[in-house]
């Protein structure tokens, strides 16, 4: 039996803009890292200001320390997560439409993201499911779709 995925072209637009922002980033680390041990300075919105994604923006870019994250809106805070970098932005796929979308990058990423899906029609980013991936190395996005 042949197994068969269909990928809707705002799937694919998210995979492909997380991605882009997930390599940017971990370049400006690498880079920092050489330059200075410290590598807190490549997780802002200057560092990602060099992608230029066509009706792509960044609205907010911001360093989550190891241990716990409570996510807007949740009832308990994710625990056990690890360092990372929250980037925040949304993409107009048309006149009348918009998507906010989260990127994280762990510190110790392992240069795979993984998107994760909300069901139904939510239009909140599975939290717990994108520590899970960072957990495992990962980065992790999800959008409102």
């Amino acid at each position: 039996m042949t197994m068969q995925y269909v990928v809707s072209g705002f799937s694919r637009t998210l995979l492909i803009v997380a991605l882009c922002f997930a390599t940017h980033a971990r370049e400006k680390v690498a880079a920092q890292s050489r330059a200075n041990p410290s590598t807190s300075q490549a997780c802002n919105l200057a560092a990602l200001m060099g992608v230029a994604l066509e009706n792509t923006t960044v609205d907010r870019v911001e360093k989550i320390a190891a241990g716990s994250f409570s996510p807007p809106g949740s009832r308990a805070p994710l625990t056990g997560t690890p360092a990372f970098c929250r980037v925040q932005a949304h993409v107009v796929t048309s006149n009348d439409s918009l998507v906010n979308f989260e990127l994280w990058v762990p510190d110790t990423w392992n240069k795979k993201i993984v998107v994760t899906g909300n069901g139904g029609y939510s239009n909140v980013p599975s939290f717990r499911d994108m520590a899970y991936a960072m957990s495992q190395g990962y980065a992790a996005g999800a959008g409102e779709c």
